[in-house]
């Protein structure tokens, strides 16, 4: 295997992760293969593919989607983005029942998506990462679970939520994504300092916790309890 391979597996060990995730997904697909997260399982293989494709895109020519900008991975993430954000905030848009936090939410996905192609007139998309569109991405994401939990306050029942693939869902999304924007534009802004607390090491840490959060609800979410 090419060195440079073993030196992928060994700085991305969470992608080990992802495959544990998706084969929980699967076995445990069931419980919710009727739900607003019937295609979870389908987001879960992409991250996992996408992070391969965007490795083999920057490190070896023969994968490059253009010839032109064969050493950026950049647009990989750029779609993806565009993939995962909005499969979120259509998925609470649809468990939300407050009409006004329903309105907030598809506002708020308008004005990410906006900020994507403004972005765009500044920022080749080919080449580089949307940061501060991602950013924003981000932080919708963020409010949407707080709407949805702000949502069902007066009908919250432990004994429910803890067997809800839908709250363990959010609380792996939120711990992720309330501190990424702030790691995401520090590598943007002040590289020095991202290198030098070591926060590409914070940032994978992170995606390990959110993605075992995913594991445990798909391991203790009952159908009855989906919400």
């Amino acid at each position: 295997m090419p060195e440079e391979y073993i030196g992928f597996l060994k700085q991305n060990y969470f992608l080990l992760v992802y495959g544990v995730t998706w084969i929980f997904s699967v076995y445990h697909y069931k419980k919710y293969f009727d739900t607003i997260l019937r295609y979870f399982p389908i987001l879960i293989a992409y991250t996992f593919f996408n992070e391969l494709l965007a490795f083999l895109v920057q490190s070896s020519n023969q994968f490059a989607l253009l010839t032109r900008f064969s050493s950026s991975n950049a647009i990989v993430y750029n779609i993806y983005s565009l993939v995962f954000f909005p499969y979120f905030y259509f998925v609470y848009w649809k468990l939300i029942k407050n009409k006004k936090y329903k309105r907030w939410i598809k506002y708020l996905f308008l004005a990410v998506l906006s900020s994507f192609i403004i972005n765009s007139f500044f920022k080749n998309p080919l080449v580089n990462a949307l940061y501060l569109p991602i950013a924003f991405a981000a932080i919708v994401l963020v409010t949407s679970i707080v709407l949805y939990q702000l949502d069902k306050k007066d009908r919250w029942q432990f004994n429910l939520e803890k067997h809800n693939l839908v709250s363990w869902v959010s609380l792996g999304l939120f711990c992720f994504y309330l501190i990424f924007p702030v790691i995401f534009l520090i590598n943007y802004f002040h590289l020095y300092f991202w290198a030098k607390f070591n926060l590409g090491t914070l940032q994978k840490g992170l995606i390990v916790i959110m993605y075992l959060f995913f594991c445990m609800g798909f391991m203790v979410s009952k159908r009855s309890a989906f919400r």
